[in-house]
Protein backbone atom coordinates (compact mmCIF):
# COMPACT_ATOMS: atom_id res chain seq x y z
CA UNK A 1 0.00 0.00 0.00
CA UNK A 2 1.07 3.65 -0.77
CA UNK A 3 0.10 6.13 1.50
CA UNK A 4 0.90 9.59 2.35
CA UNK A 5 1.52 8.16 6.52
CA UNK A 6 -0.56 10.92 8.54
CA UNK A 7 -2.93 8.20 9.93
CA UNK A 8 -0.25 5.36 9.75
CA UNK A 9 0.00 5.75 13.75
CA UNK A 10 -3.24 5.08 13.63
CA UNK A 11 -3.84 2.28 11.31
CA UNK A 12 -0.93 0.15 11.13
CA UNK A 13 -1.89 -2.10 13.50
CA UNK A 14 -5.07 -3.08 11.99
CA UNK A 15 -3.43 -3.16 8.81
CA UNK A 16 -0.83 -5.74 9.94
CA UNK A 17 -3.58 -7.83 11.34
CA UNK A 18 -5.70 -7.59 7.90
CA UNK A 19 -2.32 -9.02 6.05
CA UNK A 20 -0.62 -5.89 4.63
CA UNK A 21 2.64 -7.19 4.21
CA UNK A 22 4.60 -4.12 2.44
CA UNK A 23 4.67 -0.42 2.73
CA UNK A 24 5.23 2.61 0.31
CA UNK A 25 5.23 6.03 2.39
CA UNK A 26 5.50 9.53 0.64
CA UNK A 27 7.58 11.43 2.32
CA UNK A 28 9.11 14.82 0.34
CA UNK A 29 10.19 17.06 3.35
CA UNK A 30 11.85 16.03 7.09
CA UNK A 31 10.98 19.88 8.01
CA UNK A 32 8.18 20.78 9.28
CA UNK A 33 6.91 24.14 7.58
CA UNK A 34 8.28 22.67 4.27
CA UNK A 35 6.52 19.21 4.48
CA UNK A 36 3.49 21.36 4.98
CA UNK A 37 3.95 23.91 2.01
CA UNK A 38 4.58 20.68 -0.21
CA UNK A 39 1.48 18.83 0.98
CA UNK A 40 -1.01 21.79 1.64
CA UNK A 41 -1.05 20.88 5.41
CA UNK A 42 -0.54 18.13 7.90
CA UNK A 43 2.22 17.94 9.98
CA UNK A 44 5.73 15.42 9.54
CA UNK A 45 5.36 14.30 12.78
CA UNK A 46 2.54 12.27 12.31
CA UNK A 47 4.18 10.80 9.48
CA UNK A 48 7.42 9.82 11.37
CA UNK A 49 5.22 8.75 14.39
CA UNK A 50 3.33 6.32 11.92
CA UNK A 51 6.77 4.93 10.36
CA UNK A 52 7.88 3.96 13.90
CA UNK A 53 4.59 2.22 14.65
CA UNK A 54 4.95 0.39 11.87
CA UNK A 55 8.15 -0.98 12.27
CA UNK A 56 6.98 -1.44 16.21
CA UNK A 57 4.19 -3.98 15.06
CA UNK A 58 6.56 -5.72 12.81
CA UNK A 59 6.08 -4.66 8.87
CA UNK A 60 9.24 -5.79 7.18
CA UNK A 61 8.78 -4.06 3.82
CA UNK A 62 8.59 -0.46 4.23
CA UNK A 63 9.92 2.13 1.80
CA UNK A 64 9.80 5.84 1.93
CA UNK A 65 9.30 7.71 -1.43
CA UNK A 66 10.99 10.91 -1.43
CA UNK A 67 10.78 12.42 -5.24
CA UNK A 68 14.00 15.21 -5.44
CA UNK A 69 12.88 18.47 -7.09
CA UNK A 70 15.22 21.03 -7.63
CA UNK A 71 14.73 24.41 -5.68
CA UNK A 72 12.16 22.78 -3.10
CA UNK A 73 14.11 19.83 -1.19
CA UNK A 74 17.54 18.74 -2.62
CA UNK A 75 18.91 20.19 0.36
CA UNK A 76 17.37 17.26 2.20
CA UNK A 77 19.06 14.34 0.52
CA UNK A 78 21.47 13.35 3.16
CA UNK A 79 19.41 13.59 5.59
CA UNK A 80 17.02 11.03 3.67
CA UNK A 81 19.82 8.88 3.57
CA UNK A 82 20.63 9.39 7.01
CA UNK A 83 17.40 7.49 7.75
CA UNK A 84 19.03 4.35 6.41
CA UNK A 85 21.94 4.42 8.94
CA UNK A 86 19.79 4.38 12.10
CA UNK A 87 16.36 2.07 11.02
CA UNK A 88 15.90 -0.60 8.89
CA UNK A 89 14.21 1.16 6.09
CA UNK A 90 14.64 1.29 2.59
CA UNK A 91 14.62 5.20 1.36
CA UNK A 92 13.68 5.49 -2.54
CA UNK A 93 15.27 8.27 -4.70
CA UNK A 94 12.89 8.85 -7.43
CA UNK A 95 13.79 11.46 -10.00
CA UNK A 96 11.06 14.41 -11.13
CA UNK A 97 8.49 13.54 -14.14
CA UNK A 98 7.59 16.82 -15.37
CA UNK A 99 3.89 15.97 -15.77
CA UNK A 100 2.70 18.15 -18.68
CA UNK A 101 6.20 18.82 -19.52
CA UNK A 102 5.91 22.65 -18.20
CA UNK A 103 8.57 24.63 -18.06
CA UNK A 104 8.29 25.37 -14.77
CA UNK A 105 8.32 21.76 -13.84
CA UNK A 106 10.97 20.58 -15.87
CA UNK A 107 13.56 22.90 -13.88
CA UNK A 108 12.94 20.99 -10.67
CA UNK A 109 14.57 17.60 -12.16
CA UNK A 110 17.28 16.65 -10.72
CA UNK A 111 19.01 13.16 -11.94
CA UNK A 112 20.08 10.69 -9.60
CA UNK A 113 23.68 10.54 -10.72
CA UNK A 114 24.06 14.06 -8.41
CA UNK A 115 21.54 12.21 -5.77
CA UNK A 116 24.49 9.24 -5.67
CA UNK A 117 27.22 11.68 -5.58
CA UNK A 118 25.82 13.47 -2.63
CA UNK A 119 25.37 10.56 -0.48
CA UNK A 120 29.24 9.14 -1.11
CA UNK A 121 30.13 12.01 0.91
CA UNK A 122 28.61 10.20 3.66
CA UNK A 123 30.78 6.92 3.57
CA UNK A 124 30.92 3.76 1.10
CA UNK A 125 27.90 3.05 -1.34
CA UNK A 126 27.71 -0.93 -1.44
CA UNK A 127 25.65 -2.11 -4.60
CA UNK A 128 23.23 -4.16 -3.30
CA UNK A 129 22.26 -7.11 -6.41
CA UNK A 130 18.65 -8.65 -7.49
CA UNK A 131 19.50 -11.23 -4.96
CA UNK A 132 19.13 -9.50 -1.93
CA UNK A 133 16.27 -10.39 -0.01
CA UNK A 134 15.21 -9.62 3.97
CA UNK A 135 12.84 -11.96 4.27
CA UNK A 136 11.52 -12.46 0.95
CA UNK A 137 13.36 -15.31 -1.59
CA UNK A 138 15.35 -13.52 -4.51
CA UNK A 139 13.17 -14.23 -7.34
CA UNK A 140 10.01 -12.34 -5.16
CA UNK A 141 12.04 -9.91 -3.78
CA UNK A 142 13.56 -8.67 -7.23
CA UNK A 143 10.17 -8.66 -8.44
CA UNK A 144 8.47 -7.09 -5.91
CA UNK A 145 11.23 -4.27 -5.79
CA UNK A 146 10.84 -3.74 -10.11
CA UNK A 147 13.11 -0.57 -11.34
CA UNK A 148 15.06 0.59 -8.19
CA UNK A 149 18.55 0.09 -7.54
CA UNK A 150 19.64 -1.13 -4.24
CA UNK A 151 22.79 0.29 -2.65
CA UNK A 152 23.67 0.80 1.67
CA UNK A 153 25.52 2.65 3.25
CA UNK A 154 28.43 0.80 5.31
CA UNK A 155 27.08 0.09 8.86
CA UNK A 156 23.39 1.21 8.34
CA UNK A 157 20.91 -0.64 9.44
CA UNK A 158 18.64 -0.16 5.96
CA UNK A 159 18.93 0.44 2.27
CA UNK A 160 18.35 3.19 -0.08
CA UNK A 161 17.31 2.82 -3.70
CA UNK A 162 17.50 5.15 -6.86
CA UNK A 163 14.05 4.97 -9.61
CA UNK A 164 15.63 6.95 -12.54
CA UNK A 165 12.79 7.08 -15.17
CA UNK A 166 13.97 9.89 -16.95
CA UNK A 167 17.63 9.57 -16.76
CA UNK A 168 17.84 5.90 -16.98
CA UNK A 169 14.53 4.78 -18.36
CA UNK A 170 13.32 0.90 -17.30
CA UNK A 171 9.79 0.85 -19.26
CA UNK A 172 11.32 -2.48 -21.22
CA UNK A 173 11.91 -4.04 -17.76
CA UNK A 174 8.76 -2.44 -15.84
CA UNK A 175 6.49 -4.99 -14.48
CA UNK A 176 3.83 -2.39 -12.53
CA UNK A 177 -0.01 -2.03 -12.61
CA UNK A 178 -1.25 1.26 -10.82
CA UNK A 179 -4.80 1.04 -9.37
CA UNK A 180 -6.13 4.71 -9.35
CA UNK A 181 -8.04 6.28 -6.25
CA UNK A 182 -11.04 6.18 -8.98
CA UNK A 183 -10.78 2.18 -9.65
CA UNK A 184 -8.97 1.98 -13.05
CA UNK A 185 -6.15 -0.35 -13.51
CA UNK A 186 -3.67 2.25 -15.28
CA UNK A 187 -0.89 0.56 -17.32
CA UNK A 188 1.51 3.33 -17.27
CA UNK A 189 2.18 6.51 -14.73
CA UNK A 190 2.58 8.39 -18.04
CA UNK A 191 0.60 6.71 -20.87
CA UNK A 192 -0.86 3.36 -21.57
CA UNK A 193 -4.14 3.37 -21.20
CA UNK A 194 -6.41 2.06 -18.24
CA UNK A 195 -8.85 -0.36 -17.61
CA UNK A 196 -11.94 -0.13 -15.44
CA UNK A 197 -11.70 -2.59 -12.78
CA UNK A 198 -13.95 -1.06 -10.28
CA UNK A 199 -17.21 -1.53 -12.70
CA UNK A 200 -15.73 -5.06 -13.85
CA UNK A 201 -15.67 -5.37 -10.04
CA UNK A 202 -19.34 -4.56 -8.99
CA UNK A 203 -20.55 -6.95 -11.83
CA UNK A 204 -20.03 -10.34 -9.47
CA UNK A 205 -17.44 -11.17 -12.01
CA UNK A 206 -15.75 -14.67 -11.96
CA UNK A 207 -12.25 -15.10 -11.07
CA UNK A 208 -11.18 -15.76 -15.12
CA UNK A 209 -12.72 -12.39 -15.62
CA UNK A 210 -11.03 -10.47 -12.98
CA UNK A 211 -7.41 -12.25 -14.90
CA UNK A 212 -8.47 -11.25 -18.13
CA UNK A 213 -9.16 -7.39 -16.91
CA UNK A 214 -5.07 -7.64 -15.52
CA UNK A 215 -3.97 -8.85 -18.74
CA UNK A 216 -5.70 -6.52 -20.71
CA UNK A 217 -4.03 -3.43 -18.45
CA UNK A 218 -0.86 -5.19 -19.10
CA UNK A 219 -1.06 -5.50 -22.76
CA UNK A 220 -1.60 -1.98 -22.74
CA UNK A 221 1.86 -1.20 -21.19
CA UNK A 222 3.81 1.20 -23.78
CA UNK A 223 7.19 0.01 -25.00
CA UNK A 224 8.26 3.23 -24.13
CA UNK A 225 6.68 6.09 -21.76
CA UNK A 226 6.75 9.50 -23.71
CA UNK A 227 7.97 11.84 -20.73
CA UNK A 228 4.60 13.53 -20.51
CA UNK A 229 1.47 12.41 -19.05
CA UNK A 230 -2.41 13.86 -19.18
CA UNK A 231 -3.22 13.54 -16.05
CA UNK A 232 -1.93 14.68 -12.97
CA UNK A 233 -0.57 12.52 -9.58
CA UNK A 234 -4.18 13.86 -7.62
CA UNK A 235 -5.98 12.71 -10.38
CA UNK A 236 -4.32 9.16 -10.47
CA UNK A 237 -4.00 8.33 -6.91
CA UNK A 238 0.18 8.50 -6.46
Amino acid sequence: MTTNGVLLKQYAPVLKEAGLMRLNISLDSLKADRFRQITRGGRVSDVLQGIDEALRVGFKEVKINMVVMRGTNEDEIEDFARISLEKPLEVRFIEYMAFGCRMIEERKFVPNKEVMDRISRLGELIPLGKEFTPILGPRLSAMLRGPAKLYRLKGAMGTFGFISPVSQPFCGDCNRLRLTSAGKLRACLMAGGEVDVKAILRSNPTPEVIKRAFLEAAILKPAEHSGTGEAVMCQIGG
